[in-house]
């Protein structure tokens, strides 16, 4: 039995970091959300990690939400069976309680360090944030260019592209999920993560972990814009039907539908493309061949514009490399001056909270 997922609530796209923080957790099943302050280094990731890792021994299923910036960092998690989420509330995602007290009750892991030994170093922990800074806005630079060219590749496609062999696709998928399900008189419900990030380490992906969520499984195979189209209509036509949707959108363009799960039917449709590939002979493989789907058009230019793109990620990754890198040298000066006794003893404190809300 599959005891936890994992996703991206936050991206570095061409739109600069773009966030999906609000689909965490839905305000209406919300039973308690802990918002998490203090500084790089004061131990956030950790603290959510280890509350994660107690409620999965105690049987709970645990959304673990990670950080673009940083993929072996936590944004947050959610425990969708008790209504609980923990998120970090720090730049470049501020968030601040709505409903303080009642709901929302805010842990600030800042109280725990020594202010006299961070002021010595004062200069540096500002010049270092600078300099990161820096670093994302030369990374969001580079990727706004990199959607021009994909803008090209977009307007080849409009230009050649056969409406009739994508929409034979799409229902023959219909066919396959849908079948006879049933039809609900109520609308279904969206929520909206994403599933892979463009990160220091790379392209970065939770799609194969969360595919084992699911019973069935398409993959779609293409490098073109326009077949996400299918994604689409299907996502249309699931919450027409009253089926509940997870919408899973590209890190590079955040309104860009990639991946879609319907919970209801144990059903995932995968994008696979360059920068996400998944090869699993146990699940429903649909290629989209180009030559029927975009009838004319010139693959000579694809690949050439595809290749000057792929060349323009590796400068996007190097700077969110510099950034991590500096990042990890601010992180110095507030470890030195945490008191992590008093974060271990908070820990405790809330875990005993928690025991409130177990059943």
């Amino acid at each position: 039995m599959v005891n936890s997922a994992y996703f991206f609530p936050g991206a570095n796209s061409y739109k600069g970091f773009f966030s999906y923080f609000d689909n965490i957790i839905s305000p209406k099943a919300a039973k308690k959300i802990y918002v998490i302050k203090g500084g790089p280094g004061t131990g956030k990731s950790t603290f959510m990690r280890k509350i994660g890792n107690y409620l999965n021994e105690k049987g709970y299923f645990v959304e673990y939400f990670h950080c673009s910036s940083d993929v072996d960092s936590l944004d947050g998690i959610c425990i969708p069976e008790l209504g609980i989420a923990f998120i970090d509330g720090t730049a470049p995602h501020v968030i601040d309680p709505v409903y303080p007290g009642a709901v929302d009750e805010i842990i600030n892991l800042g109280d725990y360090f020594d202010v006299c030994k961070l002021e010595k170093d004062r200069e540096s922990i500002i010049n270092i944030n600078n300099e990161i800074s820096e670093q994302f806005k030369n990374a969001y630079s580079v990727l706004r260019a990199i959607n021009s060219y994909k803008e090209i590749l977009l307007r080849i496609e409009e230009k050649y592209i056969s409406e009739g062999y994508l929409n034979k696709l799409y229902e023959n998928i219909c066919q396959q999920i849908f079948g006879y399900a049933r039809v609900s008189y109520r609308k279904g419900q969206r929520r909206k993560l994403f599933l892979s990030a463009i990160t220091p380490q790379g392209f970065q992906s939770f799609i194969k972990e969360n595919a084992k969520r699911f019973y069935n499984v398409f993959v779609i195979n293409s490098e073109f814009e326009s077949s996400l189209q299918i994604l689409n209509k299907i996502m249309d036509y699931a919450i027409e039907r009253g089926f509940d949707v997870e919408m899973f959108y590209c890190g590079f363009n955040p309104k860009k539908l990639e991946h879609l799960a319907i919970p209801e039917l144990s059903t995932f449709i995968i994008t696979s493309n360059r920068y996400h590939t998944i090869t699993d002979s146990t699940f429903n493989n649909i290629k989209v061949d180009f030559d029927k789907a975009f009838n004319g058009a010139d693959r000579e230019l694809f690949n050439e514009v595809n290749l000057h793109i792929s060349n323009e990620f590796v400068k996007v990754i190097n700077f969110l490399k510099k950034a991590k890198g500096l990042h990890d040298e601010l992180e110095k000066f507030y470890i030195q001056a945490m008191d992590f006794d008093s974060v271990e003893n908070k820990f405790k404190e809330v875990c005993d909270e928690l025991e409130s809300f177990i059943i």
